[in-house]
């Protein structure tokens, strides 16, 4: 039986994620021979060859899983991943070491093999997010969070966070977990995260900040763990594991790590973290050279595939396009939308020629932009497979109307644009409107004032939809429908 095996979820298709596997060889010391799992979302025979061999080279073993499409939610995968690997490393390893896949080790990391009275060792979060302050009473929140999943007052203890230092009830971190696989820790993880994700109680607390929906993950992690394990069989690894580089500057200079190159095992979101850093030489130079060898040699290898005559431009923002039709408010999924210039402010939107919004297009020379969220990815798909001219959608939404009176936008979309038309023509099938934007509006929780005026929010709040070539829609980093299929789900009052 091993000491202890590595473990991480990728889908193999980004170079960066190559680097984790070759720090764990170059600087995992005695922990450097030891064997590494990618766990990886669809099948082996998907990846490139290119990755694949470079996988291979340093002894990285790929082991597909089958994620649960029907459960489409932040770190999801993520954590049927982990179940996966927790449940194939049963009776290989004494210790599985589940890790981020944006980890990179920097030096041996011995604490990683625990003593035999501990069966966890974690590091806490980064910083707050949705962290509950041990000195305050409990949120609701994480009341329901301890409520479902069995914890109680006598089990909750007080960590601090890396960064901030703030001290929070329990809230550990998901990207770096030491397990012994016998306990079955990630399996419960896994159980409880897929049932209790989709619990009304919590979909509230989504709908009135999505930061909610994105850790979650952590907060049902943080629950489990005091529910099944005791405070003495927890270990917390020392402040130089899971140090998160991306936020070195963000951190209070007297918790700063004051040797980034002494650090045991770090976290980063974009290579370019790495040259922002005071790291030194030689492993400055040699992180740099890995992301940049891995990138040429999967891209530069890689041979090109003729796809035809197609309009390969991605990713394709998803919008509603309202007017009035017959004094009635329609509205039509598009991705056919951009920008045609700043100044002026002009827009275009291209409409099938017999689809029934451009009726009311071309009646009242106005027309609306709305940009849903991925909150809306049901009644957005339905509107672009239901025609207006056989269902009324004018009861859908929450409307409001602006400097024009035809063109109907939706209170439910983050951004509004209201446009009058300069120009229309048609190509081939295709009907162009070209729009004058004559107000934008920005609902008032995506706005955030300062000093130096105002500005929206970033895409991670506006949670756009967007859509692919592979005719699946996408929010951030995640899947979250397949094109046409969506609108399946939908049930008309």
């Amino acid at each position: 039986m091993k000491k202890l095996i590595y473990a991480y979820m990728s889908d193999c298709s980004d170079p960066k994620d190559l680097i984790l596997a070759a720090s764990i060889r170059k600087f995992g010391g005695s922990l450097s021979d030891n064997p590494i799992w990618v766990l990886i979302p669809k099948a082996v025979e998907s990846v490139t060859k290119e990755m694949r061999d470079l996988f291979l080279s340093m002894n990285v073993e790929l082991i597909s899983f089958s994620p649960e499409d029907e459960l489409i939610f932040p770190f999801i995968t993520y954590v049927h991943a982990a179940a996966n690997a927790e449940l194939l490393a049963k009776e290989k390893t004494k210790l599985l070491a589940w890790l981020g896949s944006n980890t990179i080790i920097f030096n041996e990391p011995k604490h990683f093999l625990l003593d035999e009275n501990k069966n966890l060792g974690y590091r806490p979060v980064h910083h707050t997010n949705i962290g509950s302050f041990f000195d305050e009473p409990i949120d609701p929140f994480w009341e329901q969070v301890y409520q479902k999943c069995n914890v109680s007052k006598e089990q909750i203890f007080p960590m601090k966070t890396h960064i901030d230092h703030n001290k929070l009830r329990p809230y550990f971190n998901a990207g770096c977990l030491i397990i012994r696989p016998e306990k079955g820790l990630l399996q419960s993880w896994w159980n409880f995260y897929k049932y209790l994700f989709n619990e009304q109680n919590f979909k509230d607390y989504y709908n009135k900040n999505y930061i909610y929906a994105i850790f979650i993950h952590q907060a049902i992690l943080s629950g489990v763990i005091l529910s099944t394990m005791e405070r003495s069989e927890l270990y917390e690894l020392p402040f130089d594991y899971n140090y998160p580089l991306n936020l070195y500057y963000n951190c209070p200079v007297v918790y700063r790590a004051k040797n980034v190159n002494k650090l045991i095992t770090v976290r980063y979101e974009d290579p370019e973290d790495l040259k922002k850093v005071p790291l030194q030489d030689p492993l400055k130079s040699w992180l740099i050279n890995q992301i940049d060898n891995f990138f040429i040699k999967t891209l530069s290898s890689a041979e090109k595939v003729k796809f035809g005559k197609v309009s390969l431009v991605y990713p394709i923002p998803i919008i509603l396009a309202g007017a009035l039709v017959n004094n009635q408010p329609n509205f039509e999924t598009l991705g056919d939308v951009g920008i045609m210039s700043i100044k002026p402010p002009l827009v275009y939107i291209s409409s099938g020629q017999n689809h029934y919004t451009n009726q009311g297009i071309l009646e009242n020379k106005t027309f609306s932009i709305n940009f849903p969220t991925t909150h809306l990815l049901v009644k957005t798909d339905y509107c672009g497979v239901a025609s207006g001219n056989e269902v009324d959608k004018s009861q859908l939404f929450n409307l409001f109307y602006g400097e024009l009176e035809t063109a109907p936008m939706i209170r439910e979309c983050p951004v509004n644009l209201e446009c009058k038309v300069i120009k229309e023509f048609s190509i081939q099938h295709r009907q162009i409107f070209i729009g004058d934007v004559v107000q934008s509006y920005v609902s008032e929780d995506f706005v955030i004032k300062s000093e130096e005026g105002q500005i929206i929010a970033d895409m991670a709040k506006l949670d756009p939809i967007i859509y692919a070539l592979d005719n699946r829609y996408y929010k951030i980093g995640e899947i979250i429908g397949t094109g046409y299929q969506e609108s399946k789900k939908f049930k008309q009052d």
